[in-house]
């Protein structure tokens, strides 16, 4: 009872940080799921629930989707996922994590402090950046830290943030789903977590998608860039054990 009860409030939580910003849910509930359940039961059942949510924050934003920044970032995912795998096969993953955790952190506080270097022809970095998340998805299972630096860099108003960025991570969602289901890891288990732990993540999405309506996009930056603190935080430090 306690474990679901935990669960429950992870993925209220997780759900509301996801509406929000558009991200965050894995990141906001594996950590506390990753202590009471095996990660192969885990990861599934995250990404599947993020796929609902995210399904959910891009219909509900659809008129400010910008298709060609969406569709370029995923072509660069899925492009760059095989080097990922190949990279998770030949080292250690822990290490790159960490290194991915301190310089997200680092950047989201200096974003957070009101620094940023928009660019001047952001098209061109969309592949890059797809690219860039796509290896990381690849080799850690995390690849949204370059996505969402680099919007939170452009400045992005926070609707088309938030809906663009929800639209990516349901595309590379179900592609990660079919590769669990190709792999075995849909599992019945799976299924009945995803049923449990629903109900509270669509209260969580509910509430967080009126929390979102009231931001200003000053305060959404601000709030976008102490969530990525955390993700960075979370990345560092829970990796740390693995390297030393």
């Amino acid at each position: 009872m306690i474990p679901l009860l935990i669960g429950a409030v992870a993925l209220f939580l997780a759900g509301l940080l996801q509406a929000c910003t558009g991200f965050g849910l894995a990141l906001m509930a594996a950590p506390c799921l990753l202590l009471m359940f095996e990660p192969t039961l885990v990861t599934p059942t995250l990404v599947s629930l993020s796929t609902v949510s995210t399904f959910l924050i891009a219909v509900h934003g659809r008129r400010h989707i910008r298709r060609d920044l969406v569709v370029l970032l995923a072509i660069g995912g899925v492009s760059g996922f095989p080097f990922g795998v190949w990279t998770l096969k030949s080292m250690d993953p822990s290490l790159l994590k960490v290194g991915v955790g301190a310089f997200v952190t680092l950047f989201a506080l200096a974003l957070y402090a009101g620094w940023s270097r928009p660019l001047r022809h952001p098209r061109r970095a969309y592949v890059p950046v797809g690219l860039a998340g796509g290896f990381l998805g690849g080799a850690t299972s995390m690849g949204g830290p370059p996505v969402i630096l680099f919007l939170a860099n452009q400045q992005m108003p926070k609707d088309i943030f938030r809906s663009s960025i929800a639209c990516y991570f349901l595309t590379v969602n179900c592609f990660g789903l079919a590769m669990y289901g190709v792999s075995g890891l849909l599992t019945w288990d799976v299924a009945r977590s995803v049923v449990v732990l629903l109900p509270s993540m669509l209260i969580g999405t509910y509430v967080g998608t009126h929390v979102s309506a009231r931001l200003d996009e000053a305060q959404f930056r601000r709030f976008a860039a102490l969530a990525i603190v955390f993700m960075g935080v979370v990345l560092f430090v829970t990796n740390l054990r693995a390297v030393f």
